[in-house]
Order: C-alpha cells, then sequence, then structure tokens
C-alpha cells in the first residue's frame, strides 16, 4: 500500500564522532524519502566494536576503515576472507563465496604493476557484489611549491603530496 515503510533496520554507528552521526543522520533522512524507516542506534566504542566484531548482532552498521593507501595490499585485512576486518562472513576459515574466492586469489601477487591489475578486478567485484557501500570520500586540497619535482599527488592515500617522498627534489634555479 502507497505510504508503507518498505524496509526497516537499525543503523548503529559509534557515538562521539559528529562527522559519523551527521552522516548517519543523512543517510537516514535519504532513505526515509524512499518510504524507508531508518532508525539510528549511537553506540560507544567499544561497544560498537563488540557487536561487529565478536557478536555479529547488527542489522547495518555506519563505520570508517582507515588506512587505504597506493598499494592494494593495505586494504588485505579487510579484503581477504580469512581476516580480522573482513566485515561480511566474518571469521571464516574458508570464503563463502566464489567471489571471495576469488578476490582471495587476486589479492596474492607480490609483483606491483601485477598487484595493481588485480585489484581494479577486486574492486569490480566488489562494485557488484556490495558486500560493503562506501558513502563518503573526503576532499584533500594540499599546495606545493612549484619547483618541487617528481611530485604526483594520489587520492588513495592519506599522503596525498609525499607518498612517494623518496622520488621528490627540489629543481636547481
Amino acid at each position: 500500500m502507497p505510504g508503507d515503510t518498505m524496509v526497516q533496520f537499525t543503523l548503529t554507528s559509534n557515538m562521539g564522532n559528529p562527522l559519523r552521526e551527521k552522516s548517519a543522520t543523512l543517510i537516514a533522512e535519504d532513505l526515509s524519502q524512499l518510504g524507508s524507516k531508518v532508525t539510528i542506534q549511537p553506540i560507544e566504542f567499544r561497544a560498537l566494536a563488540e557487536k561487529i566484531n565478536r557478536k555479529f548482532n547488527c542489522e547495518c552498521v555506519l563505520m570508517g576503515l582507515g588506512g587505504g593507501g597506493l598499494d592494494p595490499a593495505s586494504q588485505m585485512n579487510v579484503l581477504k576472507s580469512s581476516e580480522p576486518l573482513h566485515q561480511w562472513f566474518p571469521s571464516q576459515r574458508t570464503p563463502a563465496t566464489d567471489w571471495e574466492t576469488r578476490i582471495d586469489t587476486l589479492m596474492r601477487t607480490l609483483d606491483l604493476a601485477q598487484r595493481k591489475k588485480s585489484f581494479d578486478e577486486v574492486q569490480a567485484i566488489l562494485a557488484a557484489q556490495l558486500p560493503m557501500i562506501y558513502t563518503v570520500a573526503p576532499f584533500h586540497f594540499a599546495a606545493a611549491l612549484s619547483d618541487l619535482a617528481s611530485l604526483r599527488p594520489s587520492v588513495i592515500t592519506n599522503y596525498r603530496l609525499t607518498w612517494n617522498v623518496e622520488e621528490l627534489f627540489f629543481k636547481k634555479p
């Protein structure tokens, strides 16, 4: 019937993080426009960690996974099915799905160029399967002197300008 709630769930997140609290509110408001009812449940961070890492008792969680970096290997602790931050089908001895098996296989190579190619496929798998939904990407601004050479800014690491610090140098006047 028109006006009935299509989907109803509880969105749990840690309290005391103003950006995350605002994000939860915006998500709930946006989904309400689609007829969904989202109940926001802010809890203390330790309780949240217990809920998602030990009890596996949540419908939906809004959280941040820090780290990241230029090398896809920095995300192994989330992507590989046997790793501790693998939040979907957690604590498994073997992959629960064929696509998780494929991700585990793709993330094995040591060659940087091959890891880049493999990670492209991993991202396509994640986009198709949606085990996690990435909700935000921060804006970052940086400045550098015009005589700094070998500068290659990157948006996929917290070290936007200095991830390749060993290659940077100043041009002679």
